[in-house]
Parts: structure tokens; C-alpha cells; sequence
């Protein structure tokens, strides 16, 4: 549980097994928001084409996600990450999430991935799409995943994100990638 002036971000789970970010005030009482606004993020790394990726590759820049928080303070629960494939390649990668830009770390796409030691102070969290997570269609691929990420805001209203290749992709386009996050916000 984080905690950030006198609220706290817990996740509940309801009676499906299903997970909800749950908002509580300086005394443990829940906040109920019957504001929550779902607001979507596109990003559309530049993939290279060649060679082919190595497992712990980053893929595309870092990137910043803008606006995730309503303000300083609040919280943001992310609650889907779709992946689109249109070289239906389905690799396996990680999502790793900053709650301030990781400015010590250099990212090279189709480099090896090294996160500067005090740039890990600052991950509040990580989304992993696996092979299996994807349906593929005749030449393309998606995978929508649910993830139980709740960040309360205490340094901006952006997350950073930094992705992570864990298989060998060979992408046919530079567009070929296609991130799509779906948060709801306190």
C-alpha cells in the first residue's frame, strides 16, 4: 500500500476474483468517487525492423504517458493494456512504469536494457504480457490484459513507461507495435 499525504490506494477483490483500486481517507474509511473518469494513453514505439530482437532488449524510447493523474495527490488505477501486433510477431514483454522520467538511464531500441540504480527508485510498477496473453488473427496479433496497477501521484500527473522485449521479434514495420492503456482515475 502506497501512501501519500493522508490517503491511501489499496486493490480489493470482488466476490469474482476480479480486482478494483479502492481509495481510503486519513482514518482508513473508504473514499467513494462516483467521479472516476477512464481516459485511454496510445503508445506507438518506433520498432526496429532489423536485426531481429534479443531477449531484455528495450523496444522504442522511453515515453511519457500524460495526465494519468487528475492532479498531484490523486490516484490512477491501470486497469487494461491492449497490444496491437501487426507483424504478429507475439512476444512475450514487460511494461515497466516510473513515476518520474527515468533520466539516468539510456534507452536504445534493440539495445540491452540497463535501469541506472537511481532510476529503480523510482518504478512503481510493471505490466508482463506473455505469449499465451495474445489472439492472433490471420496476419496480426493483439493481447489485452487486465493489471492491478494503482499509483497515487505524489512527484507529477505522468507515469513514465520504458518497454521490454522478452522473446526475439523480427518486426516488419517500425509501427508494427501499438500500446494502448486504459486508466481510471480518482
Amino acid at each position: 500500500m502506497a501512501r501519500i499525504s493522508e490517503r491511501s490506494l489499496i486493490i480489493g477483490v470482488d466476490s469474482f476474483g476480479k480486482t478494483f483500486p479502492v481509495l481510503l481517507d486519513e482514518k482508513g474509511r473508504v473514499i467513494v468517487d462516483t467521479k472516476s473518469k477512464s481516459i485511454n494513453k496510445v503508445w506507438t514505439p518506433i520498432v526496429s525492423t532489423s536485426p531481429a530482437y534479443t531477449a531484455a532488449d528495450a523496444f522504442g524510447a522511453k515515453f511519457e504517458l500524460t495526465n494519468v493523474f487528475s492532479a498531484i495527490g490523486h490516484g490512477s488505477y491501470l486497469k487494461n493494456l491492449i497490444v496491437t501486433d501487426k507483424g504478429k510477431q507475439n512476444a512475450a514483454l514487460d511494461v515497466v512504469f516510473f513515476n518520474a522520467s527515468p533520466t539516468n538511464t539510456t534507452v536504445t531500441d534493440n539495445g540491452a536494457l540497463t535501469i541506472h540504480d537511481t532510476d529503480l527508485l523510482t518504478i512503481v510498477g510493471r505490466a508482463t504480457v506473455a505469449v499465451t496473453d495474445y489472439t492472433s488473427f490471420a496476419d496480426n496479433s493483439e493481447a489485452t490484459i487486465e493489471k492491478t496497477l494503482g499509483v497515487l501521484s505524489d512527484l507529477s500527473t505522468s507515469l513514465w513507461v520504458i518497454g521490454v522485449i522478452r522473446g526475439t521479434p523480427t518486426y516488419v514495420s517500425t509501427s508494427d507495435l501499438q500500446l494502448r492503456f486504459v486508466f481510471l482515475q480518482d
